[in-house]
């Protein structure tokens, strides 16, 4: 996804630096291009679906990502992973 600053609308700048960068170059705020839209039924899909998975949709449409909703479980810290050390 491509965002623009606030005080420049030509320039276009990527995801990765609008989310590590708190300003863009000209001092402006980074704002996406374009807004994903949802259709009627996706909206309609996300009623059976849990929080974790509406917003693994969501950040899927914003950032082109393949995220689940345990993915999202997981980085929030609902599920623990267990980590056993190898000889």
């Amino acid at each position: 996804m491509l965002y623009l600053s606030t005080r420049n609308t030509t320039d276009t700048y990527t995801a990765h630096r609008a989310l590590h960068e708190e300003r863009a170059p000209d001092g402006g705020i980074y704002i996406p291009f374009r807004v994903p839209v949802f259709s009627t039924d996706e909206l309609q899909d996300f009623k059976g679906k849990t929080q974790c998975e509406i917003i693994a949709s969501v950040l899927n449409r914003f950032f082109g990502l393949r995220l689940s909703g345990w993915d999202v479980e997981r980085e929030i810290g609902r599920i623990p992973l267990k980590t056993e050390t190898v000889n």
